[in-house]
């Protein structure tokens, strides 16, 4: 409730010690804290203009503050003169606070600490009401800039129906444009292709007659190719018969005469070597009949050419040879210069029998002992000894 109070000389408002009841209860606080809520979320959301700023607030407070001291210094002036009470103020308190406020006599410094509190309050008040003139300000101006942007959304909108409506309008005209070229062009290609379609069925009737003439002209020509090659094909087959016939007794022929030759040449062969084997036994009277297997008939081997006469070693060879004939070879027998006539043996085409032979007789030496000691002399071991080295 607003209860009217005076200040004099002698009395004294403890604000120390009430001063949160009188804000708390105070009404007019109450507001002026909604007020100061809703005007920073005002201004959170819209900053304000550059002559609202903290700046321009704060040259207005200190403008009030001016004033205010003068006018403080005027009523201190005037108290001291004993002109009576200062002013009378209308506060917002609870009648217990007032009546539990101790009343002492006038404090100088206390009346200035009220006079600057009130100061303070209409500071606050002011600064309310600019405030809340500002909002009223932007809010008309907000007001207006959203009534030109209807404004102009709506001519946008306007301006849009009506290219829209012309556009449409366009499209209609042209497509419809279209349609009449499109059926124009459409019975012109069906009136094309009706005197196409009906040449097209002259030519293929034409066509037809004369495929059907070249068919039966064809069917004619091949049934006369046909004979033709029958005919052909019999007198080759005629031709071949007999040639095949030449062919089998002319083979018969060729048969029996190479059968006569083959005879023949065995009778040849085994003459002349008979007429070898003779020779070769009055040459080397000393060396043992089974030392020629090639004049036995197995295995065949080929006849010897004609050379020259085996080297002079070939007799101390020979004489060793037909001295070991009855006993098993020792290698005393066998010197170092029966192993170089072994080596020359083997080196002469001609003297292919003797050196099987020798090597028989050394396949025997062998066998007791000697090949360490002939290997060592250089002489190179046939393998298998069974069969020999130059077949």
């Amino acid at each position: 409730m607003d209860v009217p109070v005076q200040f004099t000389k002698g009395d004294r408002l403890n604000t120390d010690v009430h001063i949160a009841d009188l804000l708390r209860d105070c009404p007019r606080a109450k507001e002026e804290a909604e007020n100061r809520a809703a005007l920073a979320a005002v201004h959170k959301a819209n900053p304000a203009p550059p002559d609202e700023s903290f700046q321009g607030i704060l040259e207005a407070n200190a403008q009030l503050a001016k004033k205010l001291k003068r006018a403080l210094a005027d009523e201190r002036a005037l108290a001291d003169k004993g002109a009576g009470p200062m002013r009378t103020h209308k506060v917002s308190v609870r009648p217990q606070v007032l009546a539990e406020a101790p009343r002492t006599a006038y404090d100088p410094l206390q009346a200035s600490w009220d006079a600057s509190r009130e100061a303070a309050l209409w500071q606050e008040e002011e600064m309310r009401r600019e405030r809340a003139a500002a909002r009223q300000r932007r809010e008309a101006r907000e007001e207006a800039f959203l009534q030109q942007e209807a404004q102009e959304r709506e001519q946008q909108e306007r301006q849009r129906a009506q290219a829209l409506a012309q556009q449409q309008e366009q499209e209609y005209a042209q497509a419809l444009a279209q349609q009449q070229e499109q059926e124009r062009v459409q019975y012109v290609a069906e009136q094309e292709h009706a005197a196409w379609r009906e040449q097209e069925r002259q030519r293929a009737q034409a066509l037809a007659e004369q495929q059907e003439q070249e068919r039966a002209q064809q069917e004619q020509e091949r049934a006369q190719a046909l004979a033709q090659q029958r005919e052909q094909e019999r007198a080759q087959q005629e031709w071949q018969r007999a040639q095949y016939v030449a062919e089998q007794e002319h083979l018969a022929w060729n048969e029996q005469e190479r059968h006569r030759a083959q005879a023949l040449a065995e009778q040849q062969e085994q003459a002349q070597r008979e007429q070898q084997r003779a020779q070769y036994t009055a040459s080397y009277p000393s060396l043992p009949h089974h030392a020629f297997p090639q004049f036995h008939g197995s295995p065949p081997y080929a006849a010897p050419q004609q050379h020259a006469s085996p080297p002079a070693s070939f007799v101390a060879l020979s004489t060793a040879l037909s001295a070991s004939a009855a006993a098993p070879p020792s290698f005393a027998a066998l010197t170092l210069q029966h192993l170089a006539a072994l080596r020359a043996l083997l080196a002469h085409p001609a003297a292919r029998p003797l050196a099987e032979a020798a090597e028989r007789v050394c396949a025997q030496a062998y066998a007791a002992g000697w090949a360490s000691a002939a290997r060592s002399e250089g002489y190179v071991q046939p393998q298998p000894w069974a069969q020999p080295v130059w077949g």
